[in-house]
């Protein structure tokens, strides 16, 4: 069976046990990737939230990320609001292969930004790319119902799933949303799973490093205890939830 995840990370991250960050380089996500087995994946840089990183060297973190994937990788520009206002044009997406843009809702309340978000969107629908939003209970995914709506050419990720209701609605009504399962309990996954009209647009992710950093757990053991876990609950679709969803996604075979 092939594992594909739609949510992982590189970069800075807290520690949970020390007064300090974590460095997930390039080298040690790919470590986990190798040792899980995924096949192929999604990635953005949390490198971008440190205000004093140099964006070059970001750059050249992503190239190295890519260059371990082989063409089993994707990255996803991180547009955040300090960005926007210094090019929103985002020139430094021709600078590498990015397949998509990916917004948080906790670093920038793009809902309350609407002209930026459309400029956003914009440049998603212009080039091609898919969109990968963070939601969740404080910002559930419906607050942004106008845009699904809107922007119906662009995929669009509702990442995390939650809450339930709210994602499940969004999914329900519009063919071009998405979401990742990355941290949703397993009874969630097996109801979203359950319905025939969305279970082809739910996605395996992972969220690494989080689960180590939010829960002080090893990333591997957490990850591949989520595969078996899902994979014995599950009594079917599981090629579409781990493997093809994800390349439906990408609009990549």
């Amino acid at each position: 069976m092939i594992i594909n995840d739609a949510h992982i990370h590189i970069g800075i991250f807290p520690s949970q046990t020390e007064q300090a960050y974590l460095d997930y380089s390039p080298e040690v996500i790919y470590s986990y990737i190798s040792n899980i087995g995924i096949k192929k994946y999604i990635f953005s840089s949390a490198y971008t939230l440190d205000a004093n990183f140099n964006e070059e060297v970001e750059n050249d973190l992503i190239r190295q990320m890519l260059y371990f994937g082989k063409g089993n990788a994707f990255a996803f520009y991180w547009v955040t609001q300090k960005k926007f206002l210094q090019d929103d044009k985002f020139s430094q997406i021709d600078k590498i292969d990015f397949k998509g843009l990916k917004l948080h809702s906790r670093e920038c309340e793009w809902i309350k930004h609407p002209k930026k978000l459309e400029r956003i969107m914009d440049i998603a629908k212009e080039r091609e790319m898919a969109v990968i939003l963070h939601c969740d209970d404080d910002y559930p995914p419906h607050i942004y119902e106008k845009y699904y709506q809107k922007y119906s050419e662009v995929k669009i990720n509702i990442a995390h799933a939650r809450p339930l209701e709210s994602a499940m609605k969004m999914l329900d009504r519009y063919d071009n949303v998405y979401t990742d399962i990355s941290f949703s309990p397993i009874e969630n996954i097996k109801f979203l799973m359950s319905i025939p009209n969305i279970s082809n647009r739910i996605m395996f992710g992972s969220d690494m490093p989080a689960p180590e950093s939010f829960f002080n757990d090893n990333c591997c053991s957490y990850v591949q205890h989520r595969i078996n876990q899902i994979s014995k609950e599950l009594s079917q679709g599981l090629d579409k939830f781990f493997h093809l969803n994800m390349m439906s996604f990408l609009n990549t075979p």
